[in-house]
């Protein structure tokens, strides 16, 4: 039982960092974080699939391959916002500027989760007070437009099919 599985790991975790001091233990599928008091440290434990291409770009002017940007969406999405429950002023910031900018990465980025998934991040984002902020800030966003609003304007990304993303059909002024 995975479950079960989990619950002993959390058990060694919590016993091995109560030995060390003070802390607390998360752990979740393919994550694990430890609270410290001095802060948090966090490490995958496996990694859960995003998207499995190969890696097909590199870091600018050098040969040294890099994580495409549908993966680093798909990772934000997956790993900060699904397993974590961590949703970020930067992270929809990110996803609107894709629209904008690279639909194609955003499109696959969607398609890395399920229906179920994106609905549940919809209606999360739904139920934020207008004016909500929260997380990590955007600093001088590229496109100051998109930072306003980031919850509603995000949302409607997380309610389209990820077919549509890109297109002009249901997209906000």
């Amino acid at each position: 039982n995975i479950l079960a599985r989990r619950d002993e790991v959390t058990t060694a975790l919590e016993y091995l960092v109560g030995e060390t001091g003070e802390g607390t233990v998360e752990v979740e599928r393919g994550w694990f974080r430890v609270g410290f008091r001095e802060g948090p440290a966090a490490l995958m434990t496996i990694p859960r699939p995003t998207l499995t291409d190969d890696y097909t770009e590199t870091a600018a002017g050098t040969d040294v391959p890099a994580e495409s940007s549908a993966e680093i969406l798909a990772r934000k999405l997956q790993s900060r916002i699904l397993d974590l429950g961590e949703i970020t002023d930067r992270d929809l910031y990110d996803f609107l500027a894709a629209e904008r900018r690279d639909p194609e990465s955003l499109r696959r980025a969607l398609a890395s989760v399920t229906a179920r998934e994106r609905t549940a991040i919809a209606s999360e984002l739904r139920t934020l007070p207008a004016g909500w902020s929260g997380g990590e800030p955007v600093r001088e966003p590229a496109w100051p437009d998109l930072a306003r609003g980031l919850a509603r304007r995000a949302r409607r990304l997380f309610e389209s099919d990820p077919n549509d993303i890109g297109s002009t059909a249901g997209r906000l002024p």
